[in-house]
């Protein structure tokens, strides 16, 4: 992946804010920024929390709604003591033992299924730290004596180890995918701040088909039907319209991100041939630049003769996932919590198949100036279309988004998918980590932690209103899980657990795995459809609007390199006799 240059952007930003401050003086005030210290930090894959407010509001009286039920929320459910028939549970450890760590994490994870319970499938993520060729480490020595050479495991090895597990269980028939993960392991539990770290997800759908699948490159093209689909792994009864009423289908993905221009054209087609369907997830991370990067696929074990060497079920070619329906609900959403700024801009130039963008136009005010992308923005700046605390928040980090909505006659109105920019040049072009075309409406973006944080607290609210109203429906919360981008976390924040932790305090009943990734796979959430808004309940816990619960933006699902991915399951209850 490309890294950020530095140094032009550094400079260009410096000569903005010394001319901003000269100018200010002027005028009888200054500014209290250094712009020598006050430069732009930018990274390949980031989160898509950003500056000013959150885009999620809540209106008065969905916040009422809300005061109503917090009570309610926080407090165990009604019908708790109800066993759940669908449940998606997570087990973690950060040994730094491959062996053991895989070992523990299955252990953990299989003690929340009821006994004797076989699940429908597993994911599994495994830091990169174990898998580096010895590079992180020296000789460990475990307390039982056993020597190991830190970081010189495969990711092969690690799905012989979850095998060799699996066939001691008796589940040889239990599709396993996953894919290497950098940063810390998420759960349930706080992170003990260790690089290295596996989880396992396992998932128990009795009244769910499921269907494994995977995409070769050479084999996918864009006229894909539904009989090619079925002949990748997904069943020909796969579409949601065929399972019981409140039912969805899900799509869980995983890819390397070298292949993201390949996976965006296989999510196109999982668009058009099953566009009601929920989709999520990951592209394979690592801790370091130098360690590998692979995801994992497995669709059973039955025709495995020899499960010490594993090599053909990693990859890094491809996308690998599992489909399955029936018995459940599901809401999967990318939280972006973009703050645009500045005014709208057409792109008029680019040049290195859209990842450098060298001529814009500015639509939407009565300037419509154009020109050479910095030009523009510095034009903005000076004008105070981009305010000064904007501007001084974009030296730390800036982003453009491209606009699902560019026939919006508002700025204001316009969703954006949003893009690190990894470079600029003074007076010149900006350069982008994917490309953009001829004709699209994008604008400038930025972030901070606190409002990325509001954004996601924003969106838990808004969970937690859904909740209530699934019991109309009578499905819980089944399990979670949170494929966070790598520039998330203490990156982000300045500290450990902001993504989980949250989570965990409004849905403590919920289990939650997950990790760090380098790029997520979602749609984005519709909240500015009144008809797709929450179900809310009046004071008697009856629904009072029927309608989508919580639906996404029907524009397609995308390769996000900046954003966090959360799925939620539900699942029906029963209760016990």
């Amino acid at each position: 992946m490309v890294k950020a240059s530095m140094s032009g952007i550094a400079s260009f930003m410096s000569s903005i804010l010394l001319a901003l401050t000269m100018a200010e003086r002027c005028a009888g005030f200054s500014m209290n920024v250094n712009p020598v210290t006050s430069n732009l930090r930018l990274r390949t894959c980031c989160s898509q929390g950003f500056g000013g407010r959150a885009r999620l509001p809540l209106s008065r009286h969905q916040a009422g709604q809300l005061r109503m039920q917090t009570s309610a929320d926080t407090a165990p459910e009604e019908n708790m003591s109800a066993v759940m028939r669908a449940r998606l549970v997570s087990g973690r450890s950060n040994s730094e033992v491959l062996g053991d760590a895989i070992a523990s994490a299955l252990r953990d994870a299989s003690k929340q299924l009821p006994e004797g319970t076989v699940p429908s499938f597993c994911f599994l993520f495994v830091s990169s730290s174990y898998c580096n060729v010895g590079e992180a480490g020296g000789v460990l020595v475990t307390e039982d004596t056993r020597v190991f050479q830190q970081g010189s495991e495969k990711y092969s090895r690690a799905m012989s180890l979850i095998s060799r597990n699996f066939l001691q269980r008796g589940w040889n028939d239990v599709p396993i995918a996953g894919c290497s993960v950098g940063g810390s392991i998420l759960g349930t539990t706080e992170n003990v701040g260790k690089d290295s770290g596996v989880c396992v997800v396992l998932a128990n759908l009795p009244d769910s088909e499921v269907s494994p699948f995977f995409v070769k490159p050479e084999s996918f093209n864009d006229g894909w039907r539904q009989s090619d689909w079925e002949k990748a792994g997904i069943s020909a009864s796969f579409q949601p319209s065929q399972g019981a009423s409140g039912d969805d289908a899900v799509l869980f993905m995983f890819g390397h991100p070298e292949e993201s221009t390949f996976i965006r054209k296989v999510l196109d087609s999982l668009d058009f041939v099953f566009p009601s369907a929920r989709k999520i997830g990951a592209l394979a991370g690592r801790t370091m630049d130098t360690h590998e990067r692979e995801f994992f696929f497995l669709p059973s074990l039955k025709d495995v003769k020899d499960i010490s060497s594993l090599e053909q079920c990693c990859f890094s070619e491809g996308l690998a996932g599992i489909a399955f329906r029936g018995g459940i609900a599901a809401d999967a959403v990318v939280a972006q919590g973009s703050r645009p700024i500045g005014p709208n801009y057409e792109v008029l130039g680019t040049e290195m198949n859209g990842t450098i963008i060298t001529r814009m136009r500015e639509i939407g005010t009565t300037e419509e100036a154009e020109g050479a992308p910095m030009v523009l923005f510095e034009l903005a700046v000076f004008a105070g279309t981009i305010d000064q605390q904007s501007f001084i928040e974009s030296t730390r980090f800036l982003a453009l988004g491209t606009s699902l909505t560019p026939l919006e006659d508002e700025a204001d109105k316009h969703q954006y998918i949003v893009r690190p920019i990894l470079n600029v040049e003074k007076d010149g072009p900006v350069f982008l980590a994917d490309g953009v075309r001829v004709g699209q409406v994008v604008r400038f973006h930025i972030r901070d932690a606190a409002n990325a944080e509001q954004e996601l607290q924003q969106l838990r609210m808004r969970w937690k209103l859904e909740r209530n109203s699934r019991k109309v429906d009578k499905k819980l919360p089944a399990g979670a899980l949170l494929f966070a981008d790598q520039a998330r976390g203490p990156q982000l924040y300045g500290r450990e657990n902001v993504e989980n932790a949250g989570f965990v305090q409004d849905f403590p009943d919920v289990p939650l795995g997950g990790g760090y990734f380098d790029g997520v796979i979602g749609q984005l959430p519709n909240f500015q459809d009144k008809n797709k808004a929450p179900l809310l309940l009046d004071a008697d816990k009856k629904p009072q609007s029927t309608g989508v619960l919580f639906d996404q933006l029907e524009r397609g699902t995308y390769v996000h390199t900046m954003g966090s991915a959360f799925l939620l399951l539900y699942g029906q209850g029963q209760q016990e006799s």
